[in-house]
């Protein structure tokens, strides 16, 4: 089975994925995707995409923590993990959590109707940031990723000082948490790992430059004001690392 997710969840990038499922019907291979980061944010549909399997995850479109949907087209071949039950077509075993399927179904309702407000929200956003960094750093900064074909949500940039080398990313997360700040040096998966992002290692970045990254992920509540905020606060933050660093 082939598994990748749509969005990837550090730098934003959309996948082929329907060029890469002919790929696996040429050669009858299952193929299946994570679209937690796509799923409200952007159009999915199984029959375009050519998927066998889709999973979602209830938390990434504000719905209930726990709860998820598996997407499973028919006549697909499966093994279950959890065995036992014939409620769930013996797919799984244990009492479906009511609750939160009430409440992922009320989320997905939500997250369809407004996809489209939110999206012009999150680019009206994007613009405002990318603006700014342009403007405060110039080309002591990159953005990391296919800034053409990817989500307006996620923006993940490093940060050069005048050698070209990185900065400390983990302290540039420190200071920028005690000005009330919350961004991170990757995903939530990889959080509290020390090497450097998989992800940034296999664009190409090195080690240093890697290090030096920050993701930036938006919600449909951040608002303009914030990124101004953001902007005014990294900058005295960088600033001060960068100056730290030449003594």
């Amino acid at each position: 089975m082939v598994s990748l997710m749509h969005v990837n969840n550090e730098i934003g990038s959309i996948n082929p994925l329907a060029e890469i499922s002919k790929v696996c019907k040429e050669h009858n291979i299952p193929f299946h995707s994570d679209t937690v980061q796509s799923v409200g944010k952007i159009p999915v549909d199984v029959d375009e995409l050519g998927l066998d399997f889709l999973s979602i995850s209830g938390h990434k479109i504000y719905g209930p923590k726990g709860i998820g949907v598996m997407y499973m087209r028919h006549a697909t071949p499966w093994i279950p993990w959890m065995h036992g039950g014939s409620q769930e077509r013996r797919r799984r075993g244990g009492t479906l959590n009511v609750p939160g399927i009430i409440g992922l179904a009320k989320a997905m309702g939500l997250a369809q109707n407004e996809m489209d407000d939110h999206r012009k929200h999150f680019i009206k956003l994007r613009k405002k940031l990318i603006s700014g960094l342009d403007e405060k750093f110039g080309d002591r900064y990159h953005i990391n990723g296919d800034t053409k074909n990817g989500v307006p949500h996620i923006i993940n940039v490093s940060f050069k000082d005048s050698n070209g080398s990185g900065i400390d990313g983990e302290m540039l997360i420190l200071n920028l948490d005690v000005e009330n700040i919350c961004v991170s040096n990757g995903s939530a998966c990889t959080s509290g790992a020390m090497e450097p992002s998989h992800v940034l290692s296999g664009i190409g970045l090195e080690d240093k430059i890697a290090n030096s990254s920050i993701r930036i992920s938006l919600g449909k509540q951040n608002t303009i004001e914030e990124i101004d905020y953001f902007l005014e606060k990294i900058e005295v933050v960088v600033e001060r690392m960068m100056s730290t660093a030449k003594v």
